[in-house]
C-alpha cells in the first residue's frame, strides 16, 4: 500500500494477472468439455499444504491431462488390506437405518419395510455412497472424482485428482482404512448382501469349480470331506487321507496313461499297508485289488533300504559313532554312559540291511538268524531262547553346551545279570571306541549295587592304574585315593549320576527302615512332615505323602536353600535333618552348578566327604548303634564315595591329560543322557520290544534335538512340576561361566583345599553337639573309610534292623519302569492268550459272548497295529535336515571355541590356578549353612520349591490322567472273562458259591498287580484289612509265644505291650512313653517316629503317627532314657557313647516292651516316672538275659520269614 486506506496497487494487479487466469481456466473448460467431462472443481485451483495426504510435493504440472488414478497402496498402506476384506462395491453412503427412517419416516425401522421398499433403500444407499471400490485394480475412487489429472510426481506417475485424495482426510474413510482383516473362521457370518454370487459364481466356472458351490452340491460328503480336510478335521487321520492321496494320484496317472514308477505314498499309509503285509500277505493282496498300495515285493525292497541300528554289538556300532563325530569335526574328549530299563519281553522278527538277512531280536544270548520264514513261529515259541526283560543303553556324549547325546548299542538283558555277565559287553564297548580313535574320559553309571561291582570290576581290567593320594588333613580323617584306570593309555574317571544320589538322599530320609542318628540329632521322615503341614512350606503335599522315588523335583526342593531356609526359621531345633539336607545338597551342586569354578567344587565334595566319614566314626564308637540302620544305606555311601574320587580324577585329567583348554562340565558325566533316551522312547511306545527300540533309535535324534531347543528357553515351570518323575537338565545352559569351567586345581592345590575342607567338616560337627577332637582315633584304632562297607561292620554281627537295612529296601534306587510293576501291555497280551484258550471258548455259550470276545480281541490287535503304525511313522532326519543338523552341532562348537579363544591357559604350571573366589576356612552357624546352599543351589532348585504365589493351597497339581485305551480293553476282558466264569450249568446258589471261588483263586489274579485293576465283589480294600489284621494277628501270637517259651518276667503285660484296641488311650503314639529293650539293658524310650509295613515282597515301611497294635508295625524310633537312680532316667548317660550324647534306637516291634500309663515327670536332663512304672521297670530289667534269649529267637524266626 502506497498509504493508510490506498488500494490503488491492489487494483492494478487484480486487473494485470486477472486477465491471464481467465484465459487458462477458459482453455481448461473447453478441453474439459471436449473431453466430455465437466468443468474442473473451484477447489483445484487452490495449492494448499493440506491437500492430498497421498499427493506428495514437490510436483509439476503434466504437459496435458491425465485421467485420475484413484488412490491405492501409494497413497495408504491399507488400502489393499481394506479391499480384501470387503466386498462391497463402495462406501460412505449413511447406513440402511437411517436411509429408512429418512424414505419411510412412518415405518421408522428397517425391519417394518417391505421387500419393494427395502430395495428402494438399497437404491439410495448405493447413489449416496461416496467412493467406489476397484478390487481388481487395487484402487478407490471418490464419487466426485474429477476424471482427470495434470499433476506428476517426482517419479512421473500420475497424481490422483483432489477429490480422491480428498476420501484421505475422510472420517469415515478413515475408519474403514483401519477396520482389522476378520478371522477366517469369521468370514462365514458375512451377510448374504455381500456374497457376490454371480461374480464368484464366474470365477468358480473359469477354475472349473462350479460344480462345487451349487446348490445341491452342497450336502454332498465329497464336498464336507474336501472342506474339512482344508481346515485340518482329519489331519490325525493320517492313514485315510494317505489313502485319498494314493488314489487320488493313481487316478490321475491313469488318466495320464503314466504307470506307477516311483509312486510316493504317505508314511503314514506306507507303514499300515507294510504291517497289513507282516499280518497277513492275503489281506495285502485284496487290499491292493481295490486300492493303491505297495505290493509285497516293494515293500521288502524298501525295508532294505532303511539304515537301522545294528542288534548288536559289532564293527558297525563303532563306525556309525566315528561316523557322527567325523561329520562335525569333533576329536575331543567324550563322555560313555549305561543305564538300563525294563522291555517287554518277547521276540520280534527284525531286518539287518547291513546283513541282509532277518534276525530274532528280543534274547538275551544276542539276535537268532532266522535262515527260512517257515521257521519263525517254532523259534518264537523254543524255551531254549531266553527272553530279555531289560534293554540296556550306551550313549555317548560330547561333553560341551547343546550338544545331544549319540546313542551307541542296546543289548538285551535278564532280571538277575551279575556284574561278571555285564563285564563283556562293556569292556568290548570301550574298547572298540578306542579302537577308532574316540577319546573316553569318562564312564558313568547309576548308583545300583551290580553297577557299583561293575564299576570295580571294569577299573580291574585297566593296563595300569594310577593313585594319586590326597593325604589326612587331621588325624581323625583318613586318607583318599584317587585312583585313575589307563586303557590303551587313555585315562577314564569312574563316576555315577549326581541327580540320581539326590533322590538317594531323599529316599533314604523318608525310609522307615532306618533312623539316622548324629550326635545329640536325628534326621526322618517327620521333620518333613511336620514342615509340609505350614502355610509357609516350601514343599508340596505330594513331595512328602504318596511320593515319586524318581521324582526329581522333589528331590531338588528337598535339597533346596528354601527348605532349608525355612528349617533354621522355623524348627531350629531339628540340626539333625538341618545339617544332613546342607551337606548332601552340596555335594548334588558341586556337579549340578553351572557357574561356579573347580576349586570350589573340590571343596565341596570334599567337606562332604569327611563329614560322612566322622559320621562313620560315631557310630562305630558307640554300643548302640548299627552302620546298617543309623546311617545312610550302603549303596548311597558307595555313590558317595565314587562321586568324590570320580570328580577329582575328571579334574585332574582335565588339567594334566588333555593338550587344549577344555571345560569341564560335570553335570554332561552322567547317566542322565541314557535316562532321557528311555524317556522318549516311552513317549512313542509306552511298552517297547527289543525290535521296537531298535527301530526308534534313528527316530530319537528329532526328538532329543526338539530338547536341546526347549532347554534354551524357560525351565522354571518345568522344575515346579509335581510327581512328575524325570525333569532332564543336562542339557541346559543358563548361567554357564566357561572361563570358571576350564581352570582346574592342580593336585598339590586340591591337598591344600582338602585340608579347609576337613577344617569346615569339623565346624558342622560341632553344630551337632560333638566336639571333633573326640572323634579322632587313638594310636591303636583304626581309621573308618568311606565307602568301606565290611570296615564299618568290623566283623561284627548285625542287629535285627541290620538284615533289612542292608538290602537297601525303600531306598535303594530303582528305576521307575523297573520290573516291578505289570505293564499294562505284557497284561494284555497275557489276556489275548487266556481269550485264545480251548478251555475258555468252550465257556461261551452265547453267540452274543463269542462275538464280545471276538471284538476286544480285535480291538487289542488294532491297539497294537495303531502303536507300530506312529513308531514307524514319526519323524526321522531327512538328508536335508542331517546336514542342518551337522552344520547346528558345529556352531555349537565353533561358539564355545571362541569362547575359549580369550581363556589364559592357567593349568600349564602346577602351581599356577585361577582362584575364583574360594573361602578360607569359616566358621560354621546355621545362617553360613543357608548362604552358602543359596550361593551353590542350581537355577532349576529355586524355581522348583513352592510359594505363597504358587499355590498357597498345598494342593498337588497333578491332573489324574484319563484311563488309558489299552486299559480300558483290559477291564472289558476281565469282565467278559468274570461273565464267563459266572456262566455255569447251575444256578442259584452253586453258581454263586463257585463264581466266588473262582474269584478268589484265579480270576483277578494278573489284575491284581496294579492299581487300576478290577474291583472284587468284597472290595480290595476290603481284602487289604483283612489280610493286615490277620498278619497283627499273627505277629502278636509269635509275640505271646516266644515270650512265654523264655519265661519272660510280666508276660501279661509283654503280650499286647499295653497297646490294644482304638480307644481312648488304648493306642500308642508318637510322644509317649514305654520300657524297651536294648543290647545293654532296659530302658525308658520316647517314641519319635512310627513305621508300618505295606504288604507284598518289595513293600515299604510307612510313615504312622499312631497305633493301636504292636503287631502292626514294623519299626518304632524311639530316644533312650538310661536308669540312673529309682525312678529317675538320664537323657544323656555315658552308656551310650563316650561323647556324652543322647541316645536313640530304631527297634523292632518286639523290641518295644511295654507302653507306660502314666507321663514320666521333666527333671533336669532326665525323666521320673511313677512309682507303679518303676517297679515294673525292675521286673524287666532283672529278666533281661530272659528277654535277650527272647529277641534272638525273635531274629531266627525272621530271617525265615
Amino acid at each position: 500500500m502506497k498509504s493508510a486506506y490506498d488500494t490503488s496497487r491492489f487494483s492494478d494487479h487484480y486487473h494485470r494477472c486477472r486477465r491471464g487466469k481467465r484465459k487458462e481456466s477458459a482453455s481448461s473448460w473447453n478441453h474439459a468439455k471436449r473431453a466430455g467431462t465437466s468443468a474442473t472443481a473451484f477447489s483445484a485451483y487452490f495449492t494448499r499444504s493440506g491437500d492430498a495426504a497421498g499427493e506428495p510435493a514437490p510436483s509439476c504440472p503434466s504437459a496435458k491431462p491425465l485421467p485420475c488414478p484413484g488412490i491405492g497402496a501409494t497413497n495408504a498402506a491399507n488400502i489393499i488390506t481394506y479391499l480384501r476384506r470387503t466386498s462391497s462395491r463402495g462406501g460412505g453412503a449413511p447406513s440402511i437405518h437411517v436411509l429408512a427412517r429418512e424414505l419411510y419416516p412412518k415405518k421408522l425401522f428397517w425391519r417394518k419395510l417391505n421387500r419393494l421398499e427395502k430395495k428402494a433403500v438399497r437404491d439410495a444407499q448405493l447413489h449416496r455412497q461416496r467412493w467406489r471400490n476397484e478390487h481388481e485394480e487395487g484402487r478407490v475412487f471418490s464419487t466426485s472424482c474429477s476424471k482427470i489429472t495434470t499433476v506428476l510426481g517426482e517419479d512421473n506417475q500420475r497424481r490422483a485428482c483432489h477429490a480422491c485424495n480428498d476420501l484421505l482426510k475422510m472420517h469415515a474413510f478413515c475408519t474403514a482404512l483401519r477396520k482389522p482383516q476378520p478371522l477366517k473362521e469369521n468370514l462365514k457370518y458375512t451377510n448374504k448382501v455381500f456374497h457376490s454370487r454371480i461374480l464368484g459364481g464366474q470365477y468358480a466356472s473359469v477354475l472349473g469349480l462350479s460344480e462345487l458351490i451349487q446348490e445341491d452340491a452342497q450336502g454332498s460328503p465329497f464336498l464336507r470331506f474336501s472342506v474339512g480336510a482344508l481346515n485340518g478335521k482329519f489331519d490325525n487321520k493320517k492313514v485315510f487321507l494317505g489313502l485319498v492321496q494314493a488314489m487320488v494320484e493313481r487316478v490321475e496317472r491313469d488318466e495320464r496313461g503314466v504307470g506307477t514308477q516311483n509312486f510316493s505314498y504317505a508314511p503314514a499309509f506306507d507303514e499300515f499297508v507294510s504291517i497289513l503285509a507282516t499280518h497277513s500277505p492275503r489281506a495285502l493282496k485284496f487290499f491292493h485289488e481295490h486300492f493303491q498300495a505297495r505290493t509285497e515285493s516293494s515293500i521288502r525292497s524298501e525295508r532294505s533300504k532303511k539304515p537301522k541300528m545294528p542288534p548288536t554289538i559289532c564293527e558297525d556300532t563303532f563306525n556309525r559313532v566315528k561316523e557322527r563325530l567325523d561329520t562335525i569335526e569333533y576329536t575331543g574328549p567324550v563322555a560313555l554312559a549305561c543305564d538300563d530299563t525294563k522291555l517287554l519281553s518277547g521276540l520280534r522278527l527284525y531286518w539287518d540291511s547291513s546283513q541282509g538277512a532277518h534276525y530274532l531280536v528280543g534274547g538275551t544270548n544276542g539276535p537268532v538268524l532266522v535262515p527260512d520264514p517257515s521257521m519263525v513261529p517254532e523259534l518264537m515259541q523254543d524255551d531254549a531262547i531266553p527272553k530279555g526283560t531289560k534293554v540296556r543303553v550306551w550313549t555317548l556324549q560330547v561333553p560341551l553346551p547343546k550338544m545331544v547325546p549319540i546313542v551307541v548299542a542296546a543289548v538285551a538283558i535278564g532280571n538277575n545279570c551279575t556284574a561278571q555277565q555285564l563285564l563283556p559287553p562293556l569292556l568290548e564297548i570301550v574298547y572298540g571306541l578306542l579302537d577308532h580313535n574316540i577319546d573316553i574320559v569318562s564312564y558313568t553309571c547309576d548308583g545300583a549295587a551290580t553297577e557299583q561291582d561293575l564299576q570295580r570290576r571294569f577299573v580291574d581290567k585297566a593296563d595300569r592304574v594310577e593313585v594319586i593320594t590326597i593325604p589326612s588333613p587331621t588325624p581323625n580323617h583318613p586318607n583318599i585315593d584317587i585312583t585313575i584306570a589307563f586303557f590303551k593309555g587313555h585315562p577314564i574317571a569312574i563316576l555315577q549320576d549326581s541327580k540320581h544320589l539326590a533322590k538317594t538322599f531323599r529316599n533314604n530320609l523318608f525310609s522307615g527302615a532306618r533312623l539316622l542318628v548324629f550326635g545329640n540329632h536325628t534326621a526322618h521322615f517327620f521333620h518333613l512332615m511336620k514342615v509340609v503341614s505350614h502355610s509357609a512350606s516350601p514343599l508340596y503335599q505330594r513331595d512328602v505323602f504318596k511320593t515319586d522315588r524318581q521324582d526329581d523335583n522333589a528331590a531338588l526342593r528337598t535339597l533346596s536353600a528354601a527348605l532349608l531356609d525355612f528349617l533354621v526359621t522355623h524348627q531350629p531345633n531339628d540340626l539333625g535333618v538341618i545339617v544332613y539336607l546342607f551337606m548332601c545338597g552340596e555335594i548334588h551342586d558341586a556337579f549340578q552348578n553351572r557357574a561356579i569354578g573347580h576349586e570350589e567344587r573340590v571343596k565341596m565334595v570334599l567337606r562332604t566327604y569327611y563329614f560322612f566319614q566322622m559320621w562313620a566314626v560315631f557310630l562305630k564308637s558307640s554300643p548302640i548303634y548299627s552302620i546298617a540302620s543309623n546311617i545312610i544305606s550302603y549303596g548311597a555311601l558307595d555313590i558317595v564315595h565314587t562321586l568324590v574320587t570320580g570328580f577329582i580324577s575328571l579334574t585332574i585329567i582335565h588339567r594334566d591329560y588333555i593338550s587344549m583348554t577344555f571345560p569341564l562340565l560335570p553335570w554332561l558325566h552322567s547317566s542322565e543322557p541314557c535316562e532321557h533316551v528311555f524317556g522318549m522312547s516311552r513317549q512313542v511306545i509306552e511298552d517297547f520290544t527289543m525290535a521296537d527300540f531298535l527301530h526308534m533309535i534313528p527316530k530319537l535324534d528329532v526328538k532329543l534335538r526338539q530338547a536341546a531347543l526347549r532347554s534354551t528357553q524357560d525351565t522354571d515351570a518345568a522344575a515346579r512340576a509335581r510327581a512328575s518323575g524325570y525333569n532332564h537338565t543336562y542339557l541346559n545352559t543358563h548361567d554357564l561361566d566357561l572361563a570358571k569351567l576350564s581352570s582346574f586345581p592342580s593336585v598339590e592345590r586340591i591337598r591344600e583345599i582338602a585340608a579347609d575342607a576337613a577344617a569346615e567338616s569339623d565346624s558342622i560337627v560341632s553344630l551337632l553337639g560333638i566336639m571333633p577332637e573326640d572323634l579322632r582315633p587313638g594310636e591303636a584304632s583304626p581309621v573308618v573309610r568311606l565307602p568301606g562297607v565290611a570296615a564299618m561292620l568290623g566283623g561284627k554281627q548285625m542287629c535285627a534292623g541290620d538284615e533289612e537295612g542292608s538290602s537297601d529296601e525303600s531306598d535303594a534306587e530303582t528305576d521307575s519302569d523297573s520290573d516291578e510293576g505289570y505293564g499294562e501291555k505284557a497284561e494284555l497280551l497275557d489276556l489275548l492268550a487266556r481269550a485264545e484258550d480251548p478251555e475258555f471258548r468252550r465257556q461261551l455259550h452265547s453267540r452274543e459272548e463269542r462275538v464280545r470276545a471276538e471284538t476286544l480281541t480285535h480291538a487289542a490287535i488294532a491297539l497294537e497295529t495303531d502303536e507300530l503304525i506312529q513308531l514307524r511313522a514319526s519323524a526321522e532326519l531327512n538328508e536335508e535336515e542331517e546336514l542342518e543338523s551337522t552344520a547346528e552341532d558345529m556352531r555349537h562348537l565353533e561358539a564355545v571355541e571362541r569362547a575359549l579363544e580369550h581363556i589364559a591357559d592357567v593349568n600349564v604350571d602346577t602351581g599356577a590356578t585361577a582362584n575364583y573366589g574360594v573361602d578360607q576356612v569359616v566358621e560354621w552357624s546355621l545362617e553360613v549353612l543357608v548362604f552358602e546352599r543359596l550361593r551353590h543351589q542350581t537355577r532349576e532348585a529355586e524355581a522348583s520349591v513352592r510359594t505363597r504365589t504358587t499355590g498357597v493351597s498345598n494342593k498337588t497339581s497333578v491332573v489324574k490322567e484319563s484311563e488309558s485305551q489299552r486299559r480300558l480293553i483290559i477291564k472289558a476282558f476281565y469282565e467278559e472273562l468274570r461273565l464267563s466264569q459266572d456262566q455255569g450249568v447251575t444256578s442259584g446258589l452253586g453258581r454263586q458259591a463257585r463264581w466266588k471261588e473262582n474269584n478268589q483263586v484265579d480270576l483277578y489274579a494278573p489284575g491284581a498287580r496294579g492299581s487300576d485293576a478290577p474291583a472284587l465283589s468284597n472290595g480290595n480294600s476290603a481284602n487289604a484289612t483283612k489280610a493286615a489284621t490277620e498278619v497283627t494277628r499273627q505277629a502278636l501270637a509269635k509275640r505271646r509265644k516266644l515270650f512265654s517259651l523264655k519265661d519272660v518276667p510280666a508276660l501279661a503285660l509283654l503280650g499286647e505291650g499295653r497297646v490294644s484296641g482304638v480307644a481312648a488311650g488304648a493306642e500308642l503314639s508318637i510322644g509317649q512313653f514305654g520300657f524297651v529293650y536294648t543290647a545293654l539293658g532296659v530302658m525308658l524310650g520316647e517314641v519319635i517316629a512310627m513305621y508300618s509295613k505295606t504288604g507284598g515282597k518289595s513293600g515299604k515301611h510307612a510313615a504312622v503317627t499312631q497305633t493301636s497294635s504292636l503287631g502292626a508295625v514294623s519299626y518304632i524310633s524311639v530316644q533312650l532314657f538310661a536308669p540312673r537312680t529309682p525312678r529317675v532316667f538320664s537323657k544323656m548317660p555315658s552308656c551310650f557313647t563316650p561323647y556324652h550324647c543322647k541316645g536313640f534306637q530304631h527297634l523292632l516291634p518286639e523290641e518295644f516292651l511295654v507302653k507306660l500309663i502314666s507321663v514320666p515327670e521333666e527333671k533336669e536332663l532326665a525323666k521320673e516316672v511313677a512309682i507303679s512304672e518303676w517297679s515294673l521297670f525292675k521286673q524287666l530289667d532283672a529278666g533281661h538275659a530272659k528277654l535277650t534269649l527272647a529277641m534272638a529267637e525273635f531274629r531266627k524266626r525272621s530271617a525265615k520269614d
